[in-house]
């Protein structure tokens, strides 16, 4: 067993939280035990799995010599679970892997370099979205592969708002516990629940470095429509990520540009899950009205905004326009 694996104090603390993940955990944890910086302890959260991810989480452990934390609770969210990963965390350094993802074997190392070279407080990397399970490439030395840059919160918001390039998701960065302190995620809400905490970390002006090297796979689930729409209200038929947004955009100064580039996001997202809507068999209307509601409150900074095309709005009005004659041109 590697030395450095049994300190009592590892360097980095991987925090995996799952749900119902025994078709995907072991692939995880695989890329995991992978990697070139082996310095770390792996802790997973289990939300409360009613299939077989504790025993193949055990059973692995077992298998493997990694060093490893696996918590069960019956807690469910993934805020509550990335939470209790935080209070366990025994590391200098924090990563967040979502348990049906997947990492680059060097994934760690190059995100520890930076941070660590840079006297930085959070490091980023690119990322992949995929749909496909596939193995990564490996790499023996990233020593001259190292090249991250410093980038300033008007870079954040162009990266996050604008291209998606490194995303206001937590798991492609790797964050100095001590810039964590006293910041929680936000267990109340149910979308875009690390982006608002990303945020609250920035507002501590942090040293933050990103390299473009996508070493991040983020697995993108092929859902149902209706599922896809179920997933976007809460109980009270509410829009979450404009609920999310909106508590992003108080607790932070953006400029103007930006507050537009969201509001256009926030319209494109809506349009999305009204057209997924249309393969819905039974429609609530108070989804329908609600989600006009967002066409009418956004509309202006979505043709304001240069985030997208002439011909993108055009075309996106028009899908609007062709679900509403849907029930005519069936007649």
């Amino acid at each position: 067993m590697d030395t450095n694996q049994t300190q009592t104090f590892p360097e980095i603390s991987i925090i995996v939280p799952v749900y119902n993940g025994e078709g995907y955990i072991v692939q995880c944890l695989e890329t995991i035990k992978t990697q070139t910086f082996k310095n770390f302890e792996v802790i997973i959260v289990d939300n409360a799995s009613v299939d077989n991810t504790a025993k193949i989480c055990n059973q692995w452990i077992k298998d493997n010599t990694l060093l490893i934390n696996y918590i069960y609770t019956d807690e469910k969210g993934v805020s509550k679970a990335r939470n209790i990963g935080l209070k366990n965390a025994k590391g200098k350094y924090v990563a967040f892997i979502d348990a049906d993802d997947y990492i680059a074997n060097t994934y760690l190392e190059v995100l520890y370099k930076n941070i660590t070279k840079n006297d930085a407080n959070i490091s980023i990397c690119g990322y992949i979205v995929t749909n496909k399970r596939e193995q990564c490439e490996s790499e023996k030395d990233c020593e001259n592969k190292i090249f991250g840059k410093i980038i300033d919160f008007n870079d954040i918001c162009k990266h996050v708002f604008r291209d998606s390039s490194i995303g206001g998701y937590v798991w492609n960065k790797l964050f100095d516990k001590k810039i964590l302190d006293g910041i929680w995620f936000d267990d109340d809400i149910e979308m875009c629940e690390d982006m608002l905490f990303f945020f609250r970390v920035l507002k501590k002006n942090p040293k933050v470095i990103y390299q473009k090297t996508e070493l991040y796979y983020y697995f993108m689930n092929l859902e149902s429509a209706s599922h896809k729409v179920e997933k976007a209200f809460d109980i009270n038929k509410n829009f979450k990520y404009d609920k999310s947004m909106s508590m992003l955009k108080k607790e932070n100064n953006f400029q103007t540009s930006v507050l537009r580039d969201i509001n256009a996001g926030l319209f494109m997202y809506a349009v999305a899950t009204k057209l997924n809507y249309s393969f819905c068999a039974n429609k609530d209307s108070s989804i329908i009205k609600n989600l006009n509601g967002i066409f009418g409150k956004y509309w202006n900074d979505f043709w304001a905004t240069d985030l997208f095309s002439v011909k993108k709005k055009i075309k996106t009005i028009l899908s609007l326009l062709l679900w509403r004659l849907k029930p005519f041109l069936r007649r």
